[in-house]
């Protein structure tokens, strides 16, 4: 596939991932004051290419996989400024996220930042996290991931994907490193 629809079908996905956040809210049965007011410290905003959205944990319906995408993003630049890269394990710990399929929430929160950081041209956040098996790699579906993408072409189990990781740590590294 051309890099060019694969970054078209990253920025269609990502758009229709925070359309999705936004009219979850505005489905919701509480009202935005209701939400302010009962959130305190788990209130999350953020803002995704232009929508404008609040997520509450555990609100009645609302879509907990786009709060946990920014949660997971800012761990993530936050893992990138101290220059190591972490389990997936140790990320879903840090996250607070408790079973069931835990780390399966974690990916595909994961897979989720990997289209949107194609589609604004950054780095890979996702290349920080590891696995525990594969010491200093990602598991394999990072780099299915990365090849829908459109930007690894090769074996996800093959030198070529050591030295994609790498090179995209690197990246990750120098743009939100210190």
């Amino acid at each position: 596939m051309p890099k060019s629809s694969a970054k078209a079908r990253a920025i269609t996905t990502s758009a229709r991932t925070s359309l999705r956040c936004y009219n979850t809210l505005r489905a919701s049965p509480l009202s935005q004051s209701s939400i302010l007011a009962a959130a305190g410290h788990d209130l999350k905003a953020f803002a995704d290419l232009g929508h404008i959205a609040i997520g509450l944990e555990g609100a009645g319906g609302l879509d907990r996989t786009c709060m946990l995408k920014e949660r997971l993003r800012q761990a993530l630049i936050d893992q990138a400024q101290t220059r190591n890269p972490t389990t997936y394990k140790e990320l879903a710990d840090h996250l607070g996220l408790a079973p069931p399929q835990t780390i399966h929430r974690l990916v595909e929160a994961l897979e989720i930042l990997m289209e949107e950081d194609v589609a604004a041209s950054r780095p890979m956040l996702a290349a920080l996290c590891v696995s525990k098996m594969q010491p200093g790699i990602p598991a394999r579906g990072f780099f299915l991931a990365a090849q829908s993408l459109g930007d690894f072409y090769g074996d996800p189990t093959g030198p070529e994907a050591r030295g994609f990781h790498a090179s995209e740590l690197q990246r990750v590294l120098s743009f939100y490193g210190r």
